[in-house]
């Protein structure tokens, strides 16, 4: 038997901007990964996978050269190019972000890192098609992830090596981290059997423990 949590496919989401605000920087890229609920949560059989690059206004690049630490980063991992090559009107991409996320049973539980907090938030304010195809909960790896440091269990994160930066990257491994995460949790509580018919009538006292 499952729970209504583990009825309900996870899509991992990742956002490249030009910066933190919503309102003034700029999307640049979106990627979605969905998979199963349930360990060890693999990518639904299929087409389980969306990306879409975007082309903002003129003036973004203006906006993210403010940004000593965001520049180089997209100079670097070929996302101001692909924005410059291939990008589209935001509008098209959420369309075909939300055609992609129709092909699954609505809502989704929303996953990745941060995405409680900056992910959903940009969503609402440049992609609230996009936004609405999620149940409210969210599966935030980062909140996982500070909760190990936080115990003292720094042992149990993977390493971070050098993140891409690149949204379909980034959504696949904080999947991956999740995983892990899972896996540890398992090894260290292994799933007990449900009560049998015997152990109900043991504990209501109606038959003796043998």
């Amino acid at each position: 038997m499952t729970t209504g949590d583990q009825k309900q496919l996870l899509c991992w989401l990742d956002l490249e901007t030009t910066g933190t605000d919503e309102h003034a920087d700029f999307l640049l890229e979106i990627a979605c990964v969905v998979t199963e609920p349930i360990p060890p949560f693999l990518e639904v059989p299929g087409v389980s996978r969306f990306e879409g690059v975007v082309l903002p206004p003129a003036g973004w690049h203006d906006r993210l050269a403010e940004n000593k630490v965001v520049l180089p980063m997209h100079e670097n991992n070929g996302l101001c190019e692909a924005v410059a090559r291939r990008g589209g009107p935001i509008d098209d991409v959420a369309s075909s972000c939300v055609d992609f996320l129709h092909r699954f049973e609505l809502p989704l539980r929303l996953a990745g890192s941060g995405v409680s907090h900056f992910d959903r938030r940009w969503l609402k304010a440049v992609m609230p098609e996009v936004e609405r195809c999620f149940d409210y909960p969210s599966m935030d790896v980062g909140c996982v992830r500070r909760l190990m440091k936080y115990a003292g269990r720094d042992d149990l994160i993977p390493p971070e090596g050098e993140l891409p930066h690149r949204a379909l990257g980034d959504a696949l491994r904080h999947a991956e981290e999740f995983r892990r995460y899972a896996r540890v949790i398992q090894d260290v509580h292994p799933k007990r059997p449900r009560f049998t018919l015997s152990s109900i009538l043991v504990a209501r006292g109606f038959v003796k423990a043998k």
